[in-house]
């Protein structure tokens, strides 16, 4: 299940190059396409920093504790702090191999994906190291689905707010916000757009 639902970001990444191919279709401006592709994939960073806290971390560490495998690990010496030390590393690995894949499936070279994924992983960590902490609570699965509420909330708050011309401004204090700043200071700057790029 967990694999399969590794897959949910990608298959989002997908779709939402589809959405942007189809909206590009008959526009001839090279500045437009480029920025709506960077905004999709933004998007699809989203998602998975989604996934991977709502999802992975915190339902990981639910189903952990309801069958009991959190208290053998405790017994056996395993502290609190490497339990979330253990399940940050998994969940920081898992976002950059997914990142990495919606960033190829968004059609972005090696040159642009990579170091865009990297920072863009950077920004999503406050809510996975938050899922982390909040998944020590979790008892049960079902627990999960109510403390995992405000991290979706949070999570979509960006791709919600950048459709409004009102709100926009507030983009860059939300906990994953920061990545919208920093993809427009790298297309800007002429660090990561095309070929030849510095």
């Amino acid at each position: 299940a967990m694999v399969g639902s590794a897959l949910i970001p990608v298959g989002a990444a997908v779709l939402f190059h589809a959405v942007s191919l189809g909206i590009v279709d008959g526009v001839d401006d090279a500045a437009f396409n480029e920025w709506l592709n960077m905004l999709y994939t933004l998007y699809a960073f989203m998602f998975a920093g989604l996934m991977t806290s709502a999802m992975f971390v915190m339902y990981d560490m639910g189903e952990e504790a309801e069958k009991g495998a959190r208290g053998v690990l405790m017994r056996a010496g395993v502290t609190r702090g490497q339990l979330v030390a253990g399940h940050l590393a998994a969940a920081c690995v898992l976002l950059l191999v997914i990142s990495l894949a919606s960033a190829l499936v968004m059609g972005l070279d090696m040159q642009m994906g990579v170091p865009l994924t990297i920072l863009c992983v950077l920004c999503q960590l406050p809510p996975v190291v938050a899922a982390c902490a909040a998944g020590l609570f979790a008892r049960t699965q079902n627990d999960v689905m109510v403390s995992s509420t405000p991290f979706i909330v949070v999570a979509l708050l960006p791709f919600v707010l950048y459709m409004t011309d009102s709100f926009g401004e507030v983009i860059p204090f939300l906990p994953t916000g920061g990545m919208f700043g920093i993809a427009a200071s790298l297309q800007e700057g002429g660090l990561l757009v095309g070929e030849g790029a510095v």
